[in-house]
């Protein structure tokens, strides 16, 4: 009997699965069979839930809501916290400090910081902007000179002009070389001379040899040094560049100053310049005397130079009438083997080898305003060249001594 019900047990799943009906579970239970009683082919009616009753207003979940049935609206009943922001602390004012008065400008703040106008060419009238100028320009200025107390001029170009280099060939800081993006300008013959100098417009490059000596120029009497690229309207020597200097006058300096300074090695200089305007007439004069016996042996310098500008201006023209004089001595006693500076570096390997250069230049320049876009410009100098400074140069070389004139 229980084999048979257990044979009949999938055929009643079976059935159970088509009709709906409740499983019916038969089980070995030594001899016992439980059967469940079958299911009544009617199922019963479910009564319809009240209007009021919670029901109604919810399915079961798991069950899909009858169609027709509206759900009701989500209401979010709690209130998200809002993010308050930051106070952000604002920062304390400073305190404003008592300014006090400036102390009032010297002499040479008057003159301008920079001047804003280059000239293109030697003489006055060909001035542009500095914006517009098409090649490399720099230029430095007396309060430069001023400012770092520079005993000579090229001094200030090698401080604030790039690519200005100034060397000693001959052991003494009046006779130096000027060297601009590797071209010359020294009083040394020989040197091939790549720049062409300048000093208000009348070229100062020697007439043997093309040589510079710029122990010529008083340092308290520059204006301003313009140094530029090469330019073929400055003419010979500048195929490096030219380096052209403005010297002051009654127009740009007004008042007096003087300077007197004391050094190691016997150095002992003094310098005055002054400067006064009346009307349309102004003059200037300057002069420095400079005694230094040289840290190296037999390498004294005396070195006297003056400069004087007498001027004249209105709206229509200007003319200036200036001398530059010099009488220096010089010891030039050049390089030393190696050998010999371990002994001292003091010491010399030849001597005497001096120069004496002696100058005086009288030049006039002018310039006339014809109409607002001409202007006539024009130089004059006394001597004329190629005349130039009396130069008297005394070397040796095994105690030969030789004179040359230039």
């Amino acid at each position: 009997m229980s084999t048979r019900m257990v044979t009949m047990a999938p055929a009643v799943a079976l059935a159970c699965v088509m009709f709906g009906s409740s499983a019916v579970l038969a089980q070995d239970t030594g001899g016992a069979t439980t059967t469940a009683n079958p299911p009544s082919s009617q199922t019963p009616p479910a009564q319809a839930p009240s209007a009021g009753s919670p029901a109604s207003q919810s399915t079961t979940p798991g069950q899909a809501a009858a169609p027709g049935t509206t759900l009701p609206d989500v209401e979010v009943i709690q209130q998200q916290p809002k993010a308050q922001p930051k106070p952000v602390k604002q920062a304390a004012k400073p305190k404003s400090e008592p300014t006090t008065p400036l102390p009032p400008p010297s002499p040479a703040a008057i003159e301008a910081a920079e001047p804003s106008q280059i000239k293109m060419s030697p003489v006055v009238g060909s001035e542009i902007p500095l914006e517009k100028v098409p090649n490399g320009v720099a230029s430095t200025t007396a309060a430069d000179i001023q400012r770092t107390g520079a005993v000579t001029a090229q001094d200030v170009l090698q401080a604030r002009v790039p690519g200005v280099i100034v060397s000693d060939l001959q052991g003494n800081e009046f006779q130096t070389d000027v060297q601009y993006r590797g071209f010359s300008s020294s009083p040394v013959n020989g040197v091939p001379q790549g720049l062409a100098v300048y000093q208000n417009g009348v070229r100062i490059n020697e007439a043997f040899g093309d040589i510079v000596n710029w122990d010529f120029l008083p340092s308290n009497a520059v204006s301003s040094m313009t140094v530029m690229g090469s330019n073929p309207v400055f003419g010979l020597n500048a195929i490096g560049g030219a380096i052209s200097v403005d010297m002051r006058d009654g127009f740009n300096f007004q008042g007096a100053e003087f300077d007197v300074r004391g050094g190691s090695f016997g150095r002992i200089q003094g310098s005055g310049a002054a400067g006064a305007q009346s009307g349309n007439w102004a003059m200037f004069i300057a002069a420095e005397d400079i005694n230094d016996n040289g840290w190296r042996q037999f390498s004294p310098a005396e070195v006297h130079r003056m400069y004087a500008d007498l001027g004249f201006k209105n709206r229509e023209a200007e003319f200036h009438v200036n001398f530059t004089g010099a009488d220096n001595f010089v010891g030039a006693v050049t390089a030393a083997p190696v050998e010999l500076l371990d002994e001292g570096w003091n010491r010399v390997y030849t001597n005497p080898q001096t120069t004496q250069n002696d100058m005086e230049m009288v030049s006039i320049n002018g310039s006339v305003k014809a109409t607002n876009t001409l202007t006539f410009s024009g130089v004059a100098v006394l001597p004329p060249f190629p005349a130039g400074p009396y130069r008297r140069q005394y070397f040796g070389v095994g105690g030969v001594r030789q004179r040359s004139l230039s």
